[in-house]
């Protein structure tokens, strides 16, 4: 498979398609994104994750001019579908703020795992990987 020619190699990881260009990220660009649990760990997802995840999402749509046609949150990793709606729309900056507030969630997640005796979900170490 050949790359873009305006790919960014530094990022791609093995087994992932490449990133490309930040341009492809911005304005009216749709872009499908999938992140998933580190180790394929499972036990954050419940009814009050979702509910708060899809009040980040909404707050991170509009100051990021983005629209989230569509999201859907799986036991081990989310697929989130972005669409610009205007030529300001910023992707990579909502998916930082969306990663960023998203771990704030699941590290109380964890704790509250840990205090009940369940196996917490670790924080991903991949660039790809939602911090679940």
């Amino acid at each position: 498979m050949s790359k873009a020619p305006d790919s960014h190699n530094e990022d791609d990881l093995p087994g992932h398609l490449p990133r490309l260009a930040e341009s492809a990220y911005q304005g009216k660009a749709i872009v499908h994104w999938t992140f998933t649990v580190r180790d394929r760990g499972t036990g954050w997802l419940d009814a009050r994750f979702t509910m708060r995840f899809r009040w980040l999402m909404l707050h991170g749509c509009g100051r990021y001019e983005v629209a989230c046609p569509v999201h859907c949150l799986m036991p081990d990793h989310v697929h989130i579908l972005l669409h610009g709606w205007s030529q300001q729309g910023d992707q990579r900056g909502f998916i930082r703020f969306l990663r960023r507030q998203s771990s704030a969630l699941l590290k109380e997640k964890r704790a509250l795992l840990a205090a009940a005796g369940a196996r917490p979900c670790a924080p991903s170490a991949g660039k790809r990987s939602l911090r679940l």
